[in-house]
């Protein structure tokens, strides 16, 4: 099974509550409940479709693709920077862009 169709967002009207509140709009419940110590998955119905599992993985996957987005982010710049030309150097230099606006939202640096 597949995890909850993004794009997911945060509900920070839950900050004051000591936790962030990750949902997916038009989707129905909530993902994920982020606790400043720790996080839960919000399961609800997700038992009957095995989505909460999924949701998991996908979160626990989370870091390692982080740490891939940052690598190829840089191995696109230093392409658009060395060899590529024409349309190839502008995908690359959009795609690299694309990337690091994706990194800053993950770091906090971009509001949603």
């Amino acid at each position: 099974m597949s995890h909850t169709p993004g794009p997911w967002q945060i509900a920070s009207r839950y900050q004051d509550m000591n936790f962030l509140m990750v949902y997916a709009p038009g989707t129905g419940p909530s993902v994920a409940k982020v606790y400043f110590h720790d996080v839960y998955l919000v399961m609800s119905d997700s038992w009957k479709d095995d989505s909460g599992a999924a949701n998991a993985r996908l979160i626990a996957a989370a870091p390692a693709m982080y740490a891939e987005l940052v690598s190829a982010e840089q191995t696109l710049r230093n392409l658009a920077n060395g060899w590529l030309t024409g349309d190839a150097r502008a995908i690359a230099q959009n795609q690299a862009l694309r990337i690091l606006a994706l990194t800053a939202k993950a770091k906090g640096e971009v509001r949603e």
